[in-house]
């Protein structure tokens, strides 16, 4: 793997503070403060991780209907994922194969293919060069020479999950479903009830001012829970909570066996998904807490697992939820989520707001008794 210059500087010079990383546990440190802060090593990052592993792009709700394009960008790399018409979601390298003019550089829907705007070139929607106006000429538009076949925009490896978009821009990732293979197993009766995440109400967007790596690290332990979440250690205590973690590195996450549905003391609760076993009932008969933010919350700590660096799934008896992050710089992290209705529930921000690196607690639920069943 080729780095910049300045990158493989860096590297070198953490070198021996890595070192004590990857030592057993018992004599192992944590990552250097740099690892954290430094430009350098968040390009090595985007080298070594995100673009070499399945990474989240977008959510499917980003392509909303059938013949939308919705550009984002991966390890520096600008993407553009479609929905062609025939609901087919596929992920290109949002550059025209002429000069390299970027396509697509804002949500689009209802278009028939991609058109760059130097040359007029134009893309189906499954990639295919359609059009290469005056390419031979004033009245001419094809030349013997070229062939539009070998001109196509060049395709990403993408699967959807969960609702997200997941990418291999290497192309030497391994199959999808092997990454996930434990997590389907773990969630096969959730992962069978279709998941829908419509933006708007279901949706909210979170400036992360921190690094990457301190919204996952916080997402995967419990320890916090006492202090900054009083009122769910309350009745879901530390040894309550568990740790998920696949052997081959594929996903990681922490979950707990007791949470309390029931909101209040009328009997105000969130609705279970249907045929589900005793695994993910378990703890739901106990006494409800006294601080509804902190029930609110509750649910989405049940059973989160985490897929890749920029993607994070989390599972309960009640619903599913998905967020999606975006390093920008080492002390930025754009963050997306999707939380499907339930009920005709309404989400809002303040719904299920993460704790946003354990700086922000308390946040209230706007509960209405029409949200929720007996």
């Amino acid at each position: 793997m080729m780095l910049f210059p300045d990158t493989a500087t860096t590297i070198a010079s953490f070198k021996p503070a890595l070192e004590k990383v990857l030592r057993p546990i018992e004599e192992a440190r944590g990552l250097p403060a740099g690892c954290y802060t430094d430009d350098a090593w968040l390009r090595f990052e985007s080298q070594a991780l995100f673009a070499r592993q399945w990474s989240a792009a977008c959510f499917a709700t980003d392509l909303p209907v059938d013949g939308s394009a919705f550009p984002v960008v991966l390890a520096g790399m600008p993407l553009v994922a479609v929905r062609d018409r025939d609901a087919t979601i596929r992920v290109f390298h949002n550059f025209c194969r002429h000069r390299g003019m970027r396509l697509v550089t804002g949500s689009q829907q209802g278009v028939g293919g991609l058109r760059c705007p130097y040359h007029s070139w134009s893309y189906k929607l499954n990639g295919d060069l359609a059009q290469t106006p005056k390419f031979g000429g004033e009245d001419t538009n094809t030349h013997p020479c070229f062939n539009k076949k070998d001109f196509g925009l060049i395709e990403v490896a993408s699967t959807v999950w969960c609702g997200i978009v997941f990418v291999d821009v290497s192309g030497q990732a391994g199959a999808f479903a092997d990454r996930v293979a434990q997590l389907d197993k773990r969630w096969h009766q959730i992962v069978e009830n279709e998941v829908y995440y419509p933006r708007g109400d279901s949706s909210f967007e979170l400036a992360v001012e921190s690094n990457w790596k301190l919204a996952v690290e916080n997402y995967c332990e419990s320890y916090h829970l006492p202090w900054v979440h009083p009122g769910l250690s309350s009745y879901s205590t530390l040894a309550d909570h568990y740790h998920l973690r696949d052997e081959g590195g594929a996903f990681a996450g922490q979950g707990t066996v007791r949470y309390a549905p029931m909101l209040d003391e009328t009997g105000l609760r969130f609705p279970s998904l249907e045929g589900l076993d005793a695994f993910w009932m378990k703890g739901q008969n106990m006494p409800p807490c006294s601080r509804m933010s902190c029930l609110g919350r509750t649910v989405t700590r049940s059973l989160p697992s985490f897929c890749c660096p920029t993607g994070r799934v989390g599972r309960s008896s009640v619903f599913i939820w998905v967020i999606l992050m975006k390093p920008s710089r080492p002390r930025n992290t754009p963050t997306f989520a999707r939380v499907p209705p339930r009920c005709g529930r309404r989400f809002s921000k303040k719904t299920f707001l993460p704790c946003r690196a354990c700086n922000r607690a308390g946040n209230h639920l706007p509960l209405t008794e029409a949200s929720f069943r007996r």
